[in-house]
């Protein structure tokens, strides 16, 4: 059941800053040399870089303690350590935080946030974001919910889509052009979801009886489109929006499959997932953090809670793998790959492990970002019939033309809009460089290391 049933320490836990093997407070006074573990217990240590050479003998410890688990991407970077068993200490990477000051200035700052946030010390943005679900659940006593079944789950995880990324024009050079980012995308939408557990169908099933469902489906366009408005994947894995007449197979939510047809389109389902119930439980969470984010101390501070706010939503969807770093006794040469230690190879791997006990809102997050990209590609559709629109990234449109009729972001009004309220930003000499990538003059060094390739 969701949350999971089990008390969070709220407590406060002191921060530290590694750096060259020497630990130091919030302070920055000198407290102790870091030495195969020996770190202060019961806390939360975040250093530059988990690969530094002189952390290589406590990683090479740790990995070979049955107290402690280092955890890794899929790629293999080490980003977190977990060092005993009752007195728990984290060593974290602090770009888990898309720090940009590392030092004791860092952890004095998020020592200040965690202050604000109010719900105890995590040692990541996801963990604490979790917490915060969790905090709210119990404050407002709301009733646990069912985790999906493993197809399902792994349904979602094989055949859904992220968020819509489009780019019409690239190349080119825009003397003015209009973002136009929707507030707060996923928490506005973080409010309705499918609840309890669902339904396999096959075709030819009673739709109706479904409040909503995500389902193999063959959708025809009939007419060339403004904008694609429904995702397919390439046999390379790449995502496109298609807008030209034809047929295609692919696996959408029911919205989904409403939007193509209010654009002409012809939906045919074939079988899927559906839940015959809903839940606004997750409205209650959503305010909770929207109100934390306004009330921010600082602009740093709102950036924290944001992050906060996208990461929870964003762990969701991860589904049930991790990976962890093994010494040689848990090697497993046909899962398993080398841990790289700056650019020398050491004797450690990255092992795949699977959750199988913690309780995963798959569904959640893919509802959650089907209708953001939902939101999204409506409020766009307008400008690509008018040829205006030049790219959706996530949560924003760019657009040409006459200036906006939406708030202007940074204004006093925009400050205290709501989730979902659309803001305009004015850039010069706009430059799609490809997809997902451009610059301005008002963000020059957005994309600065790909520039070296391209001009």
């Amino acid at each position: 059941m969701y949350p999971e049933l089990r008390q969070d320490n709220a407590a406060r836990k002191p921060l530290y800053w590694l750096e060259s093997g020497r630990v130091y407070d919030t302070g920055g006074h000198y407290i102790s040399w870091l030495d195969c573990g020996d770190v202060p217990s019961s806390s939360l240590v975040y250093t530059e870089s988990l690969t530094d050479p002189c952390l290589s003998n406590s990683i090479t410890s740790w990995a070979n303690s049955s107290s402690s688990k280092i955890i890794a991407t899929d790629v293999g970077k080490v980003i977190a350590a977990r060092l005993g068993n009752r007195s728990t200490t984290w060593v974290v990477g602090y770009d888990s935080w898309d720090g940009h000051n590392p030092g004791p200035d860092f952890i004095k700052e998020l020592d200040e946030d965690f202050t604000y946030i109010g719900v105890g010390s995590y040692p990541t943005a996801s963990s604490l974001g979790r917490g915060t679900m969790r905090h709210v659940y119990r404050e407002e006593r709301l009733p646990p919910h069912t985790s999906l079944p493993v197809a399902c789950e792994e349904y979602l995880l094989h055949n859904g889509f992220g968020g819509i990324s489009v780019t019409p024009k690239s190349g080119i050079i825009v003397p003015e052009v209009y973002q136009q980012d929707m507030s707060s995308a996923w928490v506005s939408t973080y409010n309705r979801h499918p609840d309890n557990t669902p339904e396999w169908f096959t075709a030819g099933a009673d739709l109706s009886q479904y409040v909503t469902w995500f389902a193999e489906v063959e959708i025809e366009v009939t007419e060339t489109l403004a904008l694609g408005v429904f995702p397919t994947r390439l046999k390379s894995g790449r995502v496109k929006y298609p807008t030209r007449k034809g047929r295609y197979k692919t696996h959408v939510w029911k919205e989904t499959a409403d939007s193509a047809k209010r654009q002409g389109c012809k939906v045919s389902v074939d079988k899927g997932w559906g839940w015959v119930s809903w839940t606004e439980d997750n409205q209650a969470w959503a305010e909770w953090i929207f109100n934390k984010r306004q009330g921010a101390n600082s602009d740093r501070q709102e950036k924290r809670v944001k992050k906060t706010a996208v990461a929870a939503i964003g762990s969701q969807g991860r589904g049930r793998d991790c990976y962890v770093v093994v010494g040689p006794e848990l090697y497993n040469p046909e899962t398993d790959y080398p841990v790289t230690h700056g650019q020398a190879p050491i004797d450690l791997w990255v092992h795949p492990e699977r959750d199988n006990r913690s309780p995963t809102m798959v569904h959640w997050n893919h509802y959650t970002v089907n209708m953001s990209n939902s939101v999204v590609r409506d409020f766009a559709y307008p400008y690509a019939e008018r040829n205006e629109l030049l790219l959706i990234d996530y949560d924003a449109a760019f657009i040409v033309g006459s200036e906006p009729g939406t708030m202007r972001k940074g204004s006093v009004e925009s400050i205290l809009c709501k989730p979902g309220t659309w803001l305009w930003k004015l850039h010069h000499n706009f430059r799609i460089l490809r997809n997902r990538m451009w610059i301005s003059d008002e963000e020059p060094a957005r994309y600065g290391s790909l520039l070296k390739g391209v001009m």
